[in-house]
């Protein structure tokens, strides 16, 4: 599985992980309690959104 981690402020990196079919994910890891912090998955193998 797939863990990216980004901001709130980091519009473009959020599109690009979502271009790539991550979604938003519940906390994990010592950033957990970072209001800044952003976290996704994705299955590895799991095929891209088509579009």
């Amino acid at each position: 599985m797939l863990k990216p981690e980004t901001g709130p402020l980091q519009p473009e990196a959020l599109a690009l992980y979502a271009r790539s079919g991550c979604e938003r994910r519940r906390p994990f890891g010592k950033y957990a309690d970072d209001p800044l912090s952003v976290f996704m998955h994705k299955r590895i193998g799991q095929a891209a959104p088509a579009g």
